[in-house]
């Protein structure tokens, strides 16, 4: 089964599961679907909003792996870039599927800490993308896009290794550390390990092009 297949099934056993945990819980029952960074939830929603959110995400998240090649103009790039976009793509469906999964339990009744649980996912999913970004090669749609990295392969390559390598750190320190700390301390590390992996390179990817 190739990847667009497997990830329509997961789709599908994401809605159905979504549709019966509606049928089986009031229609006024709500779900958490925002915290502050103190990690309590200070927003909730509809049921049916939040089981089907993440469905919709994966959704949009396959549609747009179905239409790269048709959209993406670097076309052998893409081709070369294959493996590291696959990993990626997964990456972000693994968090899709631990927040849905996280919600079909709350929906039956289970406690769940999704504040961690969200947060350790999230960890997981930039570990595995910080394994593959220097993988993939200059395009329009996935990785660090700034001026710098798509005018010059030598500035992708670098921007993305040290992406890599920051991502993959910040990912395991946070899907850790976010079980360890207090939970008024943990959600800092998105604002202080997460967030900082993606802008360091980013910024960097200026310093890298007057370099060259």
């Amino acid at each position: 089964m190739n990847t667009i297949k497997l990830a329509g099934l997961i789709v599908t056993v994401s809605v159905i599961a979504s549709v019966t945990a509606l049928m089986q819980i009031p229609p006024e029952f709500t779900l958490p679907v925002h915290w502050g960074i103190s990690g309590k939830a200070d927003a909730s929603a509809s049921a049916t909003f939040a089981l089907f959110v993440p469905p919709l995400l994966m959704l949009a998240l396959t549609g747009l792996l179905a239409s790269l090649k048709f959209l993406e103009p670097r076309k052998r790039h893409l081709a070369q870039s294959r493996v590291g976009i696959h990993a990626i793509f997964w990456a972000l469906m693994a968090l899709f599927i631990a927040v849905e999964a996280g919600y079909l339990m709350l929906a039956n009744g289970f406690d769940v800490p999704m504040f961690q649980l969200i947060i350790s996912a999230l960890g997981i999913s930039f570990m595995i993308m910080g394994n593959y970004f220097g993988k993939v090669r200059s395009n329009f749609f996935i990785g660090i896009k700034t001026p710098w990295t798509l005018c010059s392969d030598v500035v992708w390559q670098k921007t993305h290794r040290l992406a890599g390598k920051l991502t993959l750190a910040a990912g395991l320190l946070t899907s850790v550390l976010v079980w360890v700390l207090p939970t008024n301390l943990a959600g800092l590390l998105v604002a202080g390990l997460l967030v900082p992996s993606l802008l360091i390179p980013t910024a960097m990817s200026w310093w890298y092009w007057r370099a060259l």
